[in-house]
């Protein structure tokens, strides 16, 4: 079987596949609806496909993919989605965006075009991935004609700015929209490198992580990325731990700050690996032209490591590399070679060159070379045999030495994400550090997950509170910068196929539309359609059996170009659920184009001449107009039932409903927005979280109680049988001392003539002498064989 990242980006028919269910699941809908209006008002036709890449976060690893080293990305719920249409009527690339914020870009269908990276314009992404797809397939032999013109509409809803990728999504997006419009597919190994050399059109030394996470992810799974060769490992993070993003509202624009951000550091490494070769044995020359990366000299670093007893290649870097910064005369003296000319086939690093005032190689190694350990320790904890718990507080210790690395040794950390940091540190996160590129952006926290929505509370309460009363962003946004995140599915394909034309809102089942249709059996099936691309409203129609060239079947609907998210709503202020409010006294009639009224035609005169499998005739056709211009086979049926009778009849039927209607409902609920909605679910779920909680402490409170209670009875148990015991052992000595009052009998000894004397005496006092002396008037000696004693007051024998 071939590994994943070896098969070509798949095609779906079902947005299920790709965004689950539930509130995502709904939100894709809207956004599917929303940008297949927008192309139709737009360009005066609907797209042929959507492709989409979602963003990711790299949970550990930054800053060391351009180094050679592996990174532990997982994609993420937002994306960038990209309706996309050939135009052959005009050799112009018009893209436009559903965010009127951007303007629409148009420029010529030549895929040599330079790009002109002086005035920056969003839709130059664009561009980028499409000169780097006709390059790369002039470099598979692949034939793809002559340029043409193609219509564009972008919808994302990754955050510029944030660490999290826009860029790379928009660039894989874009890149494998226009394979799709020219109905070729690649590898995603291979689509992946190509997307990587793309950003680099737009002056963004790229190390192919971010293509890489957003075209080769998979759900529920981190992915560890290698390359040379790209290849990725499913990584399966541990239960009870998730991962929370959090903008610091600090935007990084990479292509903007290269100079002296991103591709200063890629500059500072490679002349950091220049250096420890020469400095372990490396002739300059082949140092300059062989090293290219910090990977490449690792193995001299551990060498010299491995002297010093140590595996660690950092030995080598605080040997070889001072601290202090050098500076470009320094650098020269060792290599024997102006900076320039060693970067004289690379425009970008000449910019960083000119703007460069001083290049600090040990910190910059230091931390690649760390960073990579670190990777590895957090694959190897993930899969190890410690419990969950031990995991998570494992992983979240190496984030936190991520981030101090990040923030001292690479210096790509801001006072924003410094803060916001340490926020999350101070809110219960096991671990928090920057993500993506840094100067801005993201930070990632790993969370216990009972405490997630306390944590992102607190984040709000701490962090952008202020900033909401500063007005830096709207409360309404929120939503857009703090939120939790599991592993998330990677670049797909959805097809928007024209050939299967368009049906509409009614009771009926594909499998009678299908057999007029002649369609295969299995295309239309009775299951909601839950991958509609278009107006939101259609025939419900899965992946056929018998597959097509795209191996797609695909419904979509043309008759209601309102998106929901236009339209009213009810909310359900308990469950944040949004209802969709039709209006009652809508018009009947259906805004049908051409082609659609053909097929309804046919579809109707089918069932009129009772054709349909012998069933009878059926009222499917609503107000269809001529579609021809006065041709009669569109004019009427070929049947008994003309479109106008079909008509009269539909209006028939809805009297006699109006006229059966039931009781006025209540008043319509407020119409909310997306960011009050998702408020509203916050508020519900932290209300039954406390409710739970009071439930939670009131069951304690019980608890204690009983115990209390049974504590007090036992206490009392015990009291009691001391008490007895007591009055026991005082009952028996009262007893004892009564017999000696009354007097004790003492035996004497056995007197020789077998005879026993024994002497009461009634003197208490005396009774323990029997001595000379001892004073007792009533004591008389018994002696073997003596005469008995003259008037005893009582003798025994």
């Amino acid at each position: 079987m071939a590994k994943h990242e070896e098969t070509p980006v798949p095609c779906y028919s079902s947005l299920e596949v790709v965004y689950g269910d539930g509130s995502q699941l709904e939100e894709a809908k809207l956004r599917f609806d929303h940008l297949k209006s927008k192309f139709l008002q737009v360009f005066g036709h609907p797209p042929d496909v959507f492709a989409r890449s979602p963003g990711r976060v790299n949970l550990i690893g930054e800053h060391i993919d351009y180094e050679g080293y592996s990174v532990l990305p997982m994609a993420i719920r937002q994306d960038t989605i990209i309706a996309i249409r050939k135009n052959n009527a005009e050799k112009v690339l018009r893209i436009a965006n559903v965010n009127g914020k951007y303007t629409q870009c148009d420029y010529p269908a030549d895929p040599n075009q330079a790009i002109d990276l002086k005035n920056h314009r969003w839709g130059h992404y664009f561009i980028c991935g499409y000169k780097g797809y006709y390059e790369f397939a002039k470099s598979k032999g692949v034939n793809v004609g002559e340029p043409v013109g193609l219509d564009v509409i972008v919808d994302g809803t990754v955050p510029t700015g944030s660490g999290l990728s826009s860029s790379a999504a928009f660039v894989c997006s874009a890149t494998i929209a226009i394979m799709a419009a020219f109905d070729v597919n690649f590898p995603k190994k291979e689509i992946a490198q190509l997307t990587c050399e793309c950003e680099r059109h737009i002056g963004t030394q790229s190390g192919g992580m971010d293509q890489a996470i957003s075209v080769m992810a998979k759900t529920g799974f981190a992915e560890l990325i290698d390359f040379n060769p790209i290849q990725a490992t499913d990584v399966q993070l541990p239960a009870g731990g998730t991962f929370v993003l959090a903008h610091s509202l600090a935007e990084s624009q990479k292509a903007v700050t290269a100079a002296t951000n991103y591709n200063n550091r890629v500059v500072e490494c490679r002349l950091a690996s220049i250096v420890l070769g020469i400095k372990l044995g490396m002739k300059q020359q082949d140092a300059i032209s062989d090293v290219k990366t910090l990977s490449d000299v690792e193995g001299l670093c551990v060498s010299f490591a491995n002297s010093r007893g140590s595996s660690d290649p950092v030995i080598a870097v605080k040997e070889f590399l001072k601290e202090k910064p050098y500076t470009a005369e320094e650098i020269e003296e060792i290599t024997g070679e102006s900076l320039r000319s060693i970067f004289k086939n690379s425009p970008s690093s000449l910019d960083v060159l000119k703007a460069a005032e001083h290049y600090k190689l040990h910190q910059r190694a230091a931390h690649v070379y760390s960073e990579a350990k670190r990777v590895h320790a957090f694959k190897d904890t993930v899969s190890s045999d410690l419990s969950d718990e031990d995991k998570l507080k494992k992983l979240g210790e190496l984030m936190n030495e991520s981030h101090y690395s990040c923030s001292v040794l690479y210096e790509c950390s801001c006072p924003e994400l410094e803060e916001l940091v340490k926020i999350c540190r101070d809110s219960d996160a096991l671990g928090a550090r920057l993500t993506g590129a840094g100067w801005g952006g993201c930070a990632v926290a790993l969370v216990k997950e009972p405490i997630v929505p306390q944590f992102i509370l607190n984040l709000k309460e701490k962090f952008y509170q202020s900033r909401i009363e500063k007005g830096v962003i709207s409360k309404n946004d929120l939503g857009l910068y703090v939120f939790a995140s599991k592993p998330s599915s990677g670049a797909a394909i959805f097809s928007a196929d024209d050939s299967i034309l368009k049906a509409w809102k009614n009771n009926w089942r594909g499998s009678k539309l299908g057999s007029i249709l002649g369609l295969p059996s299995g295309t239309f099936t009775s299951q909601p359609f839950l991958a509609l691309p278009g107006g939101g409203r259609g025939f419900n129609c899965l992946e056929s059996e018998e597959k097509t060239k795209r191996s797609d079947w695909l419904c979509l609907l043309d008759m209601d170009h309102i998106a929901p998210r236009d339209r009213d709503f009810e909310v359900d202020l308990e469950s944040g659920v949004r209802n969709i409010v039709e209006d009652s006294n809508k018009d009947a009639s259906l805004g049908v184009k051409t082609p659609t009224k053909s097929l309804l035609v046919k579809v109707c005169g089918a069932f009129s001449d009772g054709k349909a499998n012998g069933e009878e005739r059926v009222n499917l056709c609503g107000n269809v107009s001529n579609p021809g211009g006065g041709s009669a086979d569109h004019a009427k049926l070929e049947g008994e039932m003309s479109v106008d009778q079909v008509e009269k009849k539909i209006v028939e039927e809805k009297r006699k409903k109006s006229s059966n209607k039931k009781p006025p409902r209540p008043p319509r609920g407020p119409s909310l927005d997306a960011a009050d909605q998702k408020l509203i679910k916050e508020i519900s779920e932290l209300a039954m979280l406390k409710r739970a909680r009071i439930e939670r402490m009131k069951a304690l409170k019980k608890v204690k109680a009983t115990k209390a209670s049974s504590n007090s009875n036992l206490f009392a148990m015990v009291f009691t049988i001391l008490f007895c015991l007591v009055i026991l052992v005082q009952g028996m000595s009262s007893r004892a001392t009564s017999t000696n009052s009354l007097g004790s009998p003492l035996s004497s000894e056995t007197a020789d003539d077998g005879l026993i004397s024994v002497q009461y005496f009634g003197n208490p006092s005396s009774s323990e002498s029997n001595g000379p002396g001892s004073g007792s008037p009533n004591f008389i000696e018994s002696v073997a064989g003596s005469d008995p004693p003259k008037n005893p007051r009582r003798a025994v024998r």
